[in-house]
């Protein structure tokens, strides 16, 4: 029904930083608390691994994640992200 990948990445400023790269969720049940759950256990999971932050981006078009990652504590940084397409 939904899950999420994550991988632990020591950084300079600050400290242990877990990195969420994917989360989903089957569309069939969203907003039925499954979210929620993933995202608690991925809290839970960190805590027990010493971690200091949680690290993730968004695209800031959905808005619809903002709301959800903001409604479960999360904030914006104000760090801006660099990419570069590769021919």
């Amino acid at each position: 029904v939904g899950g999420a990948l994550a991988g632990f990445q020591p950084c300079a400023e600050p400290g242990r930083v877990l990195v969420r790269n994917d989360f989903f969720v089957d569309p069939a049940v969203r907003r039925k608390g499954v979210g929620r759950a993933i995202a608690a256990k991925l809290v839970e999971e960190a805590k027990a691994m010493h971690v200091d932050q949680i690290d993730f981006e968004i695209l800031p078009a959905n808005t619809v994640a903002a709301a959800f990652w903001k409604a479960m504590g999360y904030r914006p940084t104000g760090r801006a992200i660099y990419s570069r397409e590769l021919p």
